[in-house]
């Protein structure tokens, strides 16, 4: 019997003590609970009763919806102690809600108040009405005093909008910034300029006419380009200039650095109107010149897709040198190009021609020796073509000009055609032309377009090397 007393007091001892730790935590319920509009307000007044032990924290109080559990307004309450009574009042706007509403006071203790309880504790429920006139209408503002207040916005101020404007403007501003920093950049960029130049190679000064390399470098100055006039006049001779990689690829490492188009006055290279391209024209011709390189396995591109490529260029050149020479359409014009690359990549070759049964034959090849300044070596190109003739309009010269533009650059960058298959019944009486060999520096396809023909010149003789030891007396 003893025994059974002594287990009945241990279990009435672990009941006990559970219930009287619980009793000590803080028991918050809500009395005499008000629900309703005022104003356009929603107001959820009650007082909150501490029916539990002594709080030792503050208490978050707040209205919920009773479907969802969304908290609609909050408020802080002062810690309680045991039988203490505090009034709470919460308010929202009527616009967050409509029709028939209940609402939850919730309160959420501290973590010493709180215990193992499940947070927020529900203290008491409420139901109100919000008419849907004052659900739409935004709350009431005081009047202040020496203002109107007949007007309005037209709209809610939300936070939402508010956050969408303020991250619009965050968006806008900074493009606004780029916009004004790229138009103070177009404003002082400055003009384009078309670089000096000065031969690579050792001037004829400098060489002893007599000889074979002072009689080179005399037709080195009178090599403009690549091409050569047409058509030829009988026992005439020209020079011209071929711009070749290392692995005798023409125009392999060489690079555009300036280009422009120039009409010099009546009295020569006195005065000159001068259109000079800009970088981005530049930097598309040499993207044109890297992919018109020789590729394994592809044929080389033709003159006409280049000179294609190039014509919106031709067509800016053409216009404004037009634009600028209204007074004297009729001089000739010169396009100048300068093309750089870097020394031990690439080569300078002079080719000597003369005429003879109607066109040229090469009788002399050479390289020059180079004078190195910086380790880079620019070198110049001039095409000249005809000026307005006697009967052509300004839109006739206009377009012949793009043309003849378009079709030169087209010339210069596209690599050497490969020969045409031979013919299978050869007519008679024609011998066929001889094969191509590999790598030759035979001259150019003649120009399709004119040209003006330069002056004839005689032909100057060759005189050999003066002997390194003098003949014996």
């Amino acid at each position: 019997m003893r025994r059974l007393t002594a287990i009945a007091l241990l279990l009435g001892l672990c009941i006990a003590l559970p219930a009287a730790a619980q009793s000590t935590l803080p028991e918050y319920i809500a009395r005499d609970l008000f629900c309703g509009v005022e104003a356009g307000v929603v107001v959820f007044r009650f007082n909150l009763e501490n029916t539990g032990g002594d709080a030792q924290d503050t208490a978050t109080v707040s209205a919920r919806r009773a479907d969802d559990n969304s908290p609609l307004a909050t408020t802080e309450v002062g810690a309680l102690d045991a039988g203490a009574k505090t009034p709470v009042e919460l308010t929202f706007p009527s616009n967050l809600a409509s029709g028939a509403l209940r609402l939850n006071a919730a309160v959420a203790f501290s973590t010493e108040d709180a215990g193992n309880r499940v947070q927020p504790i529900q203290v008491g429920t409420c139901r109100v009405n919000i008419p849907a006139v004052q659900a739409t209408s935004a709350p009431l503002a005081t009047p202040v005093p020496g203002t109107s207040s007949d007007w309005s916005f037209g709209f809610d101020l939300r936070p939402e909008w508010l956050a969408g404007g303020v991250f619009a403007l965050c968006c806008v501003l900074p493009l606004i910034g780029l916009l004004l920093v790229l138009a103070a950049r177009l404003l002082r960029r400055p003009a384009p300029s078309f670089p000096l130049w000065q031969p690579p190679y050792v001037p004829q000064a400098m060489l002893n006419p007599a000889t074979q390399a002072g009689a080179r470098a005399g037709w080195q100055e009178h090599a403009a380009s690549d091409a050569l006039p047409y058509p030829c006049l009988p026992f005439d001779h020209a020079a011209r200039k071929i711009l070749l990689g290392m692995d005798g690829v023409k125009l392999h490492n060489w690079r555009f650095d300036g280009l422009r188009a120039v009409q010099y006055d009546m009295y020569g290279r006195i005065g000159r109107t001068q259109v000079i391209a800009s970088k981005g024209m530049i930097k598309r011709l040499n993207k044109q010149l890297a992919k018109s390189q020789p590729r394994p396995g592809k044929r080389p591109r033709k003159p006409e897709s280049i000179a294609k490529a190039v014509g919106p260029s031709a067509a800016w050149l053409a216009n404004r040198l037009i634009r600028s020479t209204e007074r004297t359409p009729s001089l000739p014009i010169a396009l100048d190009l300068r093309l750089t690359g870097d020394h031990g990549t690439i080569r300078i070759q002079f080719e000597l021609y003369t005429c003879g049964d109607g066109s040229w034959q090469l009788i002399d090849s050479w390289e020059p020796e180079m004078m190195l300044r910086g380790g880079v070596i620019a070198e110049n190109f001039s095409y000249t073509f005809y000026g307005r003739t006697a009967d052509e309009s300004k839109r006739a010269l206009r377009r012949r000009l793009r043309k003849d533009i378009a079709q030169r650059l087209g010339q210069m960058i596209a690599q050497p055609q490969p020969p045409p298959p031979p013919a299978k019944n050869p007519p008679s009486g024609m011998p066929p032309e001889p094969p191509v060999p590999a790598g030759s520096t035979a001259p150019a396809a003649p120009v399709t377009f004119d040209q003006p023909t330069p002056p004839p010149t005689q032909e100057i003789p060759r005189v050999p090397d003066a002997p390194s030891t003098p003949p014996e007396g």
